[in-house]
């Protein structure tokens, strides 16, 4: 990747993650007002469901990974789509 090109997408992650920062401290402030003293459960439910073990979340979230990168490897051979010349693509038809 080139340096100019670096930047550039440097300065658009930037711009990006400071665009979604107050949002995220705004969700923040408001899951503090309505859920004042249960934050931390409420907080793990968002992610782990009750009637779910940590293990069978993992292995859904494995299952779910496998299936996307079937089907987005599936579709690139498919379209025969190739990556644009640049380091990291070299990097990745290397290995």
């Amino acid at each position: 990747m080139s340096p100019l090109s670096s930047r550039r997408h440097s300065k658009l992650l930037l711009q990006i993650l400071l665009g979604l920062t107050p949002f995220l401290i705004l969700g923040l402030i408001l899951v503090g007002i309505f859920r004042w003293g249960e934050i931390m459960p409420f907080m793990v439910s968002l992610f782990v469901p009750d009637g779910f073990s940590y293990l069978s979340v993992a292995l859904l979230g494995l299952s779910v990974g496998t299936i996307v990168v079937l089907i987005s490897l599936g579709l690139i051979i498919k379209t025969n789509t190739e990556l644009p010349q640049s380091g990291g693509a070299e990097m990745i038809k290397k290995s």
